[in-house]
C-alpha cells in the first residue's frame, strides 16, 4: 500500500461486523459490483477475456491485418496481446469485434448462458431482500443477482438494465434494486472504450441520491472503466463512507488506493466474493439455505441448494479458492510471483504458487523449496504439504512423500488429494493394500473421480487381482470416456487374463485418442502375438520402436513373432538388441 493508506486496511471480518452494527444507528449499505465478484460462478473475468480475445487476435493476424495487429499492440505498449491486463479489456473488446458490434453481444450473452449464481449471492439476496441494504451497483452485464433473488427469496428486483429506465429509480422502495451502469447483456451491453469512457446521461445524477442513502461496499472492481471510476475520482463526488476490497495477494491500483483514501474510505482484504459474503451472512444468521429456500423450491432452486450448503463448507474450512487464482497466476506469469515475494517475503501464498509452477515445470527441487517455506511461514497449510508430498513423489522419495501427506490429511481430514498421493506413493512402493485403503477413502470423498478408480484399478492390477482391477478401469472409463490411460491399463489386465480381443480393442481405443502412444503400439503386439498374428504383432513392435518405445522387452517380444514365422536372422538381431539393453 502507499504510505497514506497503510493504516486504512481491515480485515474481512471487520466489515461483516460493521454491516452488522448498521443495526444500531440506521446506515444503509449498497453493494458496488465488478467482474470479480462473477469469477466464482463460472464467468470470465475481463483480464480473462482480453487475453482469450488476444490470444485469438495473435492467431488471425492474417485475417485482422498484421499492420492493424502491429498498431493495436503499439497503443496497448504490448508485445504479446495475450498478456493483456484488465485496461486493455475495452481497446481489446473494439478491435475483436469491429465492424460486427452484434457479434459481441451475441459472444457475451452466450458467456452468461445457464450460468448459475455462487454462494456469495445467497446471503447477498438475503441481505438485499430485507429492505434496508437493498442496493446493487454493478458494471457486470449478467443476471446473477436477479437470480439468486428468485430463487432464493421468490422476490422480483427493480433491474435498471439501461440508461433510459434511470427515471424509475425510487430508492425510497423497500424492494431490491439493480442497477447497471454498462446495461444488460441483452440490451447491447458497453464494452467498448467509447462507450465505457463515461457515465450514460442520468446516471451521475442518480449515483449522487444514492450515495447520499447508502454506504458503498466495493466488491470484485478493478477501475478498468472510465465511467464508474472517473465518477468516484470528481472531487463534487460526496459519499457517506467507501469500503473496498480486494483479493487477498493484489493491491489495489495506485489509482483506487489514492481515491479510497482520499475519500477517507478503507480496504478490505478478503479471499474473494463467496468468502466475505459469507462472512457477513453469518453475522445476520444467514447461515441455512436449504431451511430459507425450501417452502419455495424449485427444480432450480433445489440444485441452488445442494451447491449452496457444500460450497458453504468449504469456505468455512478451506482457503482452496484462492490457491487456485493462485495457481492459474502461477501457470502464467512466474516473474509476477518473483516480484510479489521480493516486495512481501512473508507471503506464504506466493511461495505456494511458485512452487505449483516451479512442479508444472518439472523443476522439483525448487518446487520443494518454495513449499517449504510456505510451511515456514504458515506452519498449518496443508496444501503446502499436500503439494510438496507430490513433488517427493515424482523425484522417488515416497517415504518423504507419505509423511507430507500424512501432515496434510492431520491437517484436514477431507483432503482427497492427500488420500489420492499417498495412494500413488504406497503404490510405488509395493504396499497395495494401503493404498486400496487410500483410493477407497478417494472414492468416498469424490464418488465421481475418475482418477481414483484409475488408481485403484493399479493396485489390483499389481495385485494380480485383474477382474476386481479391470472393474475399477471401467468405471474410470464410464466417468470419462476419453480416458486413454485407462483403457490402456485395462487392456493390460486383459491381456494377463488371456483375453486378447477385448485387450486389442482397448489399445485401439487408446491409439485413436493418442495416435504416438508407443506403449500402445507395444502391447497391442503383445496381443496379437499372443493371438499367433505374427505379421500384425511385429508391425506393432516396430510403431513402438519408432516412436522411441526402445526397452529389453518390446525386442524381445518381436525376436519371438519373427521366430515363428520363420525370420531367424531378424529375431536373433532382436535378442542381441534386447541382450545389450538388459546389460545398460
Amino acid at each position: 500500500m502507499i504510505e497514506e493508506c497503510k493504516d486504512r486496511v481491515l480485515n474481512s471480518k471487520r466489515l461483516a461486523q460493521v454491516l452488522k452494527d448498521s443495526s444500531l444507528n440506521g446506515e444503509r449499505f449498497c453493494f458496488v459490483l465488478g467482474a470479480g465478484a462473477s469469477k466464482e460462478s463460472g464467468i470470465d473475468t475481463g483480464i480473462e477475456m482480453a487475453r482469450k480475445w488476444g490470444r485469438y487476435i495473435e492467431d488471425n493476424q492474417d485475417v485482422f491485418g498484421k499492420e492493424n495487429v502491429g498498431d493495436l499492440k503499439g497503443k496497448l505498449k504490448l508485445d504479446d496481446l495475450s498478456k493483456a491486463k484488465s485496461e486493455h479489456y475495452f481497446d481489446i473488446y473494439d478491435f475483436r469485434w469491429k465492424g460486427e458490434p452484434q457479434n459481441g453481444y451475441h459472444f457475451i450473452q452466450k458467456c452468461l448462458k445457464d450460468v448459475m449464481p455462487s454462494y456469495g449471492y445467497y446471503p447477498l439476496a438475503m441481505l438485499l431482500s430485507q429492505g434496508k441494504h437493498n442496493l446493487v451497483i454493478t458494471t457486470n452485464f449478467d443476471n446473477l443477482a436477479e437470480d439468486a433473488l428468485m430463487a432464493c427469496t421468490a422476490g422480483r428486483p427493480l433491474v435498471i438494465g439501461h440508461e433510459s429506465l434511470i427515471s424509475y429509480l425510487d430508492f425510497s422502495l423497500s424492494a431490491p434494486i439493480i442497477a447497471k451502469l454498462h446495461r444488460d447483456h441483452f440490451l447491447r451491453p458497453f464494452s467498448s472504450a467509447k462507450d465505457t469512457g463515461a457515465l450514460q446521461d442520468g446516471w451521475d445524477n442518480a449515483l449522487n441520491k444514492a450515495f447520499g442513502i447508502y454506504t458503498p461496499v466495493v466488491i470484485g472492481y478493478a477501475g478498468g472503466d472510465h465511467s464508474l471510476m472517473d465518477y468516484l475520482k470528481m472531487p463534487a463526488t460526496a459519499l457517506r463512507g467507501l469500503y473496498w476490497c480486494y483479493l487477498k495477494g493484489y493491491e489495489p491500483s495506485t489509482e483506487i488506493q489514492e481515491l479510497v483514501c482520499k475519500k477517507n474510505g478503507f480496504f478490505i482484504e478478503i479471499d474473494g466474493f463467496d468468502s466475505i459474503m459469507c462472512l457477513i451472512g453469518n453475522k445476520f444468521d444467514y447461515t441455512s439455505p436449504d431451511k430459507d429456500i425450501k417452502e419455495r423450491m424449485t427444480e432450480r432452486a433445489q440444485t441452488l441448494t445442494t451447491s449452496y450448503v457444500d460450497r458453504r463448507k468449504q469456505l468455512m474450512t478451506e482457503d482452496e479458492a484462492v490457491e487456485n487464482i493462485l495457481k492459474k497466476e502461477a501457470d502464467s506469469d512466474k516473474a509476477a510471483l518473483d516480484e510479489r515475494i521480493k516486495e512481501n517475503p512473508n507471503d506464504a501464498y506466493a511461495y505456494f504458487s511458485r512452487g505449483y509452477f516451479y512442479s508444472s515445470e518439472g523443476e522439483h527441487n525448487l518446487a520443494i523449496e518454495d513449499y517449504s517455506k510456505a510451511i515456514e511461514l504458515k506452519p498449518d497449510y496443508a496444501y503446502a504439504y499436500n503439494n510438496r508430498g507430490a513433488a517427493y513423489n515424482s523425484l522417488g522419495k515416497y517415504d518423504l512423500a507419505i509423511e507430507d501427506f500424512n501432515k496434510a490429511i492431520e491437517l484436514k481430514p477431507d483432503n482427497a488429494y492427500a488420500y489420492n498421493n499417498r495412494g500413488v506413493a504406497y503404490n510405488s512402493l509395493g504396499k497395495y493394500d494401503l493404498a486400496i485403503e487410500d483410493f477407497n477413502k478417494v472414492i468416498e470423498l469424490r464418488s465421481g473421480d475418475a482418477k481414483a478408480y484409475y488408481n485403484r484399478g493399479n493396485a489390483y492390477r499389481k495385485s494380480d487381482k485383474y477382474d476386481i482391477a479391470i472393474a475399477d478401469y471401467s468405471k474410470a472409463i464410464e466417468l470419462d470416456t476419453d480416458y486413454a490411460d485407462a483403457y490402456n491399463n485395462r487392456g493390460v489386465a486383459y491381456n494377463s487374463l488371456g483375453k486378447y480381443d477385448l485387450a486389442i480393442e482397448d489399445f485401439n481405443k487408446v491409439i485413436e485418442l493418442r495416435s504416438d502412444d508407443a506403449k500402445a503400439y507395444n502391447n497391442r503386439g503383445l496381443a496379437y502375438r499372443k493371438s499367433d498374428k505374427y505379421d500384425t504383432a511385429i508391425a506393432d513392435y516396430t510403431k513402438a520402436i519408432e516412436l522411441g518405445y526402445k526397452e529389453e522387452k518390446v525386442y524381445r517380444g518381436r525376436a519371438e513373432a519373427y521366430s515363428a514365422i520363420g525370420e531367424h536372422d531378424k529375431a536373433a538381431e532382436d535378442l542381441k538388441k534386447a541382450d545389450e539393453l538388459r546389460l545398460l
